[in-house]
């Protein structure tokens, strides 16, 4: 074997004799560098690339005001903010940013009426812009809601305190100047805290299945009502009814306690009126006892046939 062979050379066979030419050797941790601009070398082990890093960006990062260039918009603190979009004056005089949000002191809620968001300014330059795009509305507020509004489909949208939402617009798609919110269609909805309902319409009449509660206490403040032939049914514990009771004001009711052999004592503390009908207790075997109530014989126990 030659020494060319044992030192990793090349060989140059020019004359008579061998040449000793080193190679160049690669460390283990480098890889070959490729063509082109945006390829950088991998120096270390998991580390990026020039065009890995080049790649990554901030989602969204916005700078805060009414002067003109902003990111986003702040409001006014009034009870109502309306803007107009498609003119290039529309926020203080100067084109609307896509985001829009609370200022930092707000003294009450506030209703966000966007206007003509199909013909929205794009930029500085104010320039029409066409297709879709999103709008950013932020509330940062710690106690007031803000209520976004458009002009075109209808749509109000809450935005409760400390939350923020996105809703889309399209210059030619759809209803002209709408904002689509995010849907309000769940398939399933878990809520690891409460729900409050602060207006409208609890209506789940379109569903099939049970309203189960667990151990709390269920407050109706309002009046109750069991449509249709549709029954009211309670466990064996006691029921309280503490205002006027009345059973089949419209038609011929049934009043019943207990079922045959097994029933209790029903007990009255004021009088019973009887207005019609017979009071019948022939199928009872048992006595009818009454006190003193003008009868000279006190106390005793008589029996009615």
């Amino acid at each position: 074997m030659q020494i060319s062979h044992l030192a990793g050379s090349d060989q140059y066979p020019s004359g008579s004799s061998n040449r000793l030419v080193a190679q160049r050797v690669r460390p283990e941790f480098l890889e070959a560098r490729r063509s082109g601009p945006e390829v950088g070398l991998r120096t270390l082990e998991g580390a990026d690339t020039f065009a890995e890093a080049k790649r990554r960006k901030l989602a969204a990062m916005f700078t805060t005001g009414q002067a003109a260039g902003v990111g986003c918009f702040e409001l006014d603190d009034a009870t109502v903010n309306t803007i107009d979009v498609s003119s290039s004056t529309g926020c203080n005089g100067n084109a609307c940013p896509d985001c829009f949000v609370t200022p930092a002191t707000l003294s009450q809620g506030t209703t966000l009426t966007i206007q003509a968001c199909s013909g929205a300014k794009w930029g500085r330059s104010g320039k029409t812009r066409t297709g879709i795009w999103a709008y950013t509305f932020i509330n940062t507020h710690a106690t007031y809601a803000v209520t976004a509004v458009d002009n075109g489909g209808g749509v109000t949208y809450k935005i409760p305190a400390g939350s923020f939402v996105t809703a889309y617009c399209a210059s030619a798609l759809g209803t002209t100047n709408m904002l689509y919110f995010p849907s309000t269609d769940l398939p399933t909805l878990t809520v690891d805290s409460g729900i409050t309902l602060s207006a409208g319409a609890f209506d789940a009449s379109s569903s099939s299945g049970p309203f189960t509660t667990s151990f709390g206490t269920v407050t109706l403040s309002g009046d109750t009502a069991i449509s249709g032939a549709k029954t009211f049914v309670t466990g064996t514990g006691d029921i309280s009814l503490n205002g006027d009771t009345t059973v089949g004001p419209s038609a011929v009711r049934t009043f019943t306690v207990g079922a045959s052999g097994t029933a209790g004592a029903a007990t009255f503390h004021n009088g019973i009126t009887l207005s019609a009908g017979a009071f019948d207790a022939s199928s009872s075997t048992g006595a009818f006892p009454r006190v003193w109530d003008g009868d000279p014989v006190r106390g005793h126990r008589h029996q009615w046939r």
